[in-house]
């Protein structure tokens, strides 16, 4: 009897954490959600260096082909810079302050 309701516990345990995984957000979803898209492309990239830092090549491959990484990065690489909010290029004008 007790063994029932232990293996019954564990099955309902781990039906719960099964649905605690992050949703996978979309490249629109992160071309749309500037901060998202910067803090996931920020944890991936810790995680690939701590990776390659410890020499673990099937982890940073594994990280590498994570939908959630491979979104980040491509809303990142379309058009947008993790730190195009950040640069001032006003110094950088000619006179007249109008860009080639």
């Amino acid at each position: 009897m007790k063994k029932t309701i232990l293996a019954a516990v564990a099955v309902a345990l781990a039906l719960v954490g099964c649905n605690s995984k992050e949703e996978t957000k979309s490249v629109e979803y992160y071309k749309a959600h500037e901060s998202e898209r910067k803090a996931k492309y920020k944890e991936c990239d810790e995680r690939l260096v701590a990776a390659l830092e410890k020499g673990d090549v099937e982890a940073a491959e594994a990280i590498e082909k994570e939908e959630g990484c491979k979104n980040a990065k491509a809303a990142m690489r379309s058009g947008r810079s993790l730190f195009a909010d950040e640069i001032d290029d006003t110094d950088n004008q000619p006179a007249g302050g109008r860009g080639l």
